[in-house]
């Protein structure tokens, strides 16, 4: 098929909710994200005070809320946006499958793409 590829740069979401770790290990230990496929976890600012919040404010013995602090750090809803920020997308020129593989050589044409996609990021308009 010869259908380009497009560079999307999306800059400030990371803004939206703070990482404090992201590691292969944590998607290991945390067993729901390994079974979705995701090979890197990250636990945010939220999941963290949400999970001390469960730990300290819900009336169970201290085996249940372990429990349901570990789920709501290893769910996705840790993980969603909670800081006002300013989010930009940014949309690049195509790039021609012609000119991506035109030597067929796979790790150059990533590079071009990975390049194509760093130029939107840090494009100021």
């Amino acid at each position: 098929m010869n259908v380009p590829i497009v560079p999307l740069g999306i800059r400030g979401s990371h803004f939206t909710a703070p990482p404090l770790v992201r590691a292969h290990l944590l998607s290991w230990l945390a067993i729901w994200p390994r079974l979705f496929g995701i090979k890197r976890f990250t636990i945010t600012v939220l999941g963290v005070l949400g999970a001390m919040a469960i730990a300290l404010w819900v009336p169970y013995a201290w085996p249940w809320r372990t429990l349901i602090a570990w789920a709501w750090l290893a769910s996705p809803l840790s993980l969603l946006p909670w800081l006002p920020w300013t989010v930009r997308l940014r949309i690049g020129p195509p790039l021609l499958p012609e000119e991506l593989f035109a030597t067929d050589d796979l790790p150059r044409a990533l590079e071009q793409v990975e390049r194509a996609v760093e130029a939107e990021v840090r494009a100021r308009h």
